[in-house]
């Protein structure tokens, strides 16, 4: 699929796919979309095409997240279920990391501007649209 795909409506997407991969957290959210998207696949003759695909987050992962979301793959016919981890640190520890850059940053410009490093304020080091995690290259372990 190119960069910016030719069409946004689905079935032609699938057509014009290899694989249709389909990010799975277990959720509802997660659900629904696999359910749509199994449908339309499955409706074009295509369902072969899917991949549901887990994103591991190491410790804090709800106990049994990655076998719901492998169950919820075999209830829609998904055949290809594939579970990835990033590389190196798990999401803890990456949010501990972030959080010590934050700090360091913003002690640094509170002494730049004359005040307090210790009063510094730091910005929020959970996962947020500018600070990804569930996007970073992982590595694939196909389940």
């Amino acid at each position: 699929m190119p960069m910016t795909p030719s069409t946004t409506v689905p079935d032609e997407l699938i057509r014009a796919a290899d694989r249709v991969v389909i990010s799975s957290s277990g959720g509802k959210d997660s659900q629904a979309t696999a359910s749509y998207v199994v449908g339309r696949a499955d409706a074009l003759g295509m369902l072969g095409k899917v991949v549901v695909v887990h994103a591991d987050l190491g410790r804090v992962e709800w106990e049994g997240t990655r076998e719901l979301a492998a169950e919820q793959a075999r209830l829609l016919g998904v055949r290809r279920f594939e579970v990835v981890q990033a590389n190196g640190a798990d999401l803890l520890e990456r949010v501990g990391i972030r959080y010590g850059k934050l700090k360091a940053k913003a002690e640094r410009e509170a002494v730049e501007r004359g005040e307090d490093p210790a009063e510094a304020r730091v910005a929020p080091a959970w996962p947020s649209s500018s600070a990804r995690w569930c996007t970073v290259i992982c590595t694939s372990s196909p389940r």
